[in-house]
């Protein structure tokens, strides 16, 4: 699955991490060195500190996938062993790809996730 809209994962206790955590700075978010970006080669975020602390705990038993609920527009919830879940959500009007489902170098058939609605796409076509 590759994410390409707003997206969180979230335990019992809250929001572990999403989508917006990438602009803040790893450590305290209020100590931010001025012109401070996630997009400067070397700059750590708090998304990198929260995703390698999950990989981390995860290593030895990672979640699995519970259940799958979807909603009309293009929004996905999997429910994860743990209490884990992990929401997926289109956050604009457009007719972009939100998110597609696919199996790297197989050739096999794309399932992709728009704003036009569900596609399945091959390989070749869909980059």
């Amino acid at each position: 699955m590759h994410v390409q809209c707003a997206w969180r994962l979230s335990n019992l206790d809250g929001i572990v991490t999403g989508l917006r955590d990438l602009y803040y700075p790893a450590g305290d978010p209020d100590a931010a060195a001025e012109g401070w970006s996630p997009f400067k080669k070397g700059a750590r975020s708090r998304l990198d500190e929260r995703t390698e602390q999950l990989l981390s705990q995860w290593e030895l038993s990672p979640p699995v996938v519970n259940s799958v609920s979807a909603d009309a527009l293009g929004g996905i919830r999997l429910s994860l062993t743990n209490g884990y879940a992990l929401e997926v959500w289109p956050g604009e009007s457009l007719p972009d790809e939100y998110w597609p489902v696919f199996e790297p170098s197989r050739g096999n058939p794309h399932f992709v996730v728009s704003g036009s609605g569900i596609d399945e796409l091959s390989e070749q076509t869909s980059g």
